[in-house]
């Protein structure tokens, strides 16, 4: 064999060699910089992911949304291991409830947690350490009521976004004599009270001059009155610190005194003599005060003759701002304007409670 072809075989084997040794080495792991490939999740689990934490609100951020209880709810209250402290009863439209033992509480606007607080606060003058349940029953306040010279006085449910004239009409709209089929409602003091205060609206002007700027969308709790027109009631309200409040028969010559005497005469004699008489109802009210200890000296002039539906409110302090009067008489005068069906509703378990004997086809009201 040449010596040319001898080199040629040496190079050959040298290469074969080199290749396998290369093929034989430990595989280096490729370092980049930057995060890992392995810690980027693929696309599923980051929507996964980020949807999950976009459902969870932060604790702080977390928004209380305790039910506020409103008259006419159905409340079931009861004492643990007091089975005669236990009573469903319904919020009056004057706020408050009856319980045994601590009489009349207060509940609109305060949540059960509230309640059941208040009422363990109260009881624990008769009871060591009561455990008190509260359970809204049934929820029926968001309501409007809708009375007077209407031919279906009543309570309407707000189920959807109700305006006054709708609220009028599912009452069956005004009242009409059966004898001359002439409405009965007087429009010019109608009115419609949202948290004890009269609303500026014009129910004659919506009603007579198609005024649809009056036609509001009504809230739950308004009270919307239309008086009737004629002058034939027979009966006056008697409120405040009376003995015995509610309405009172009239007859023509009636006078403070005999009215005041048909509640049983001032809850605190002398220390409440201050008398608001409001006459012509709330709308456009005659407002007329009197100081009853003037009438106890002897001033007959102020023992005045009433006219029907006079409002008549006793109170220890003079009541001499408009507001203030309302504020103390409509959650009462709610009550005794309601239909006998409702307003037994609302007192059961006590409270408020007015035989009126008024008939029921034609409430006679102020």
């Amino acid at each position: 064999m040449k010596i040319r072809d001898q080199l040629s075989l040496l190079f050959i084997l040298f290469y074969v060699l080199s290749l396998s040794a290369c093929a034989s080495l430990p595989k280096q792991e490729i370092k980049q910089q930057g995060p890992s490939i392995s810690k980027i999740p693929d696309q599923e689990t980051a929507i996964k992911k980020e949807t999950t934490s976009s459902n969870q609100i932060p604790k702080e951020a977390k928004i209380v949304t305790d039910y506020v209880i409103r008259e006419p709810d159905l409340l079931e209250i009861s004492v643990w291991k007091e089975p005669d402290l236990k009573t469903k009863v319904a919020v009056r439209p004057d706020g408050k409830i009856s319980f045994p033992l601590i009489g009349d509480v207060f509940v609109r606007g305060l949540t059960p947690e509230d309640l059941k607080n208040l009422m363990a606060k109260k009881l624990a003058k008769y009871i060591v350490d009561p455990l008190v349940f509260v359970k809204i029953e049934k929820i029926e306040s968001s309501r409007v009521s809708v009375l007077g010279a209407v031919r279906k006085p009543m309570i309407v449910p707000l189920t959807h976004q109700t305006s006054l004239l709708e609220a009028i009409t599912i009452a069956g709209g005004l009242w009409a004599s059966g004898d001359t089929g002439k409405e009965a409602g007087d429009l010019s003091n109608a009115y419609i009270a949202r948290n004890n205060a009269i609303l500026d609206i014009d129910i004659f002007k919506l009603l007579r001059e198609n005024d649809m700027s009056q036609n509001i969308v009504l809230k739950s709790g308004d009270f919307i009155y239309i008086p009737f027109a004629d002058s034939s009631g027979s009966e006056v309200y008697v409120m405040g610190e009376v003995n015995v409040p509610g309405v009172k028969a009239f007859k023509s010559g009636t006078t403070l005194v005999e009215a005041l005497s048909k509640a049983d005469g001032l809850k605190k004699g002398d220390a409440s003599p201050y008398i608001t008489i409001i006459r012509g109802g709330l709308k456009n009210p005659e407002v007329i005060r009197i100081d009853y200890r003037e009438i106890v000296k002897g001033d007959t002039s102020q023992n005045i003759e009433l006219k029907t539906r006079d409002i008549i409110y006793v109170s220890s302090t003079p009541l001499t701002k408009w507001n203030r009067v309302v504020l103390k008489i409509l959650p009462t005068l709610e009550l005794l304007l309601m239909p006998n069906a409702y307003r037994n509703a609302y007192t059961t378990g006590g409270g408020l409670r007015i035989k009126t004997g008024l008939p029921p086809q034609r409430p006679i009201l102020p």
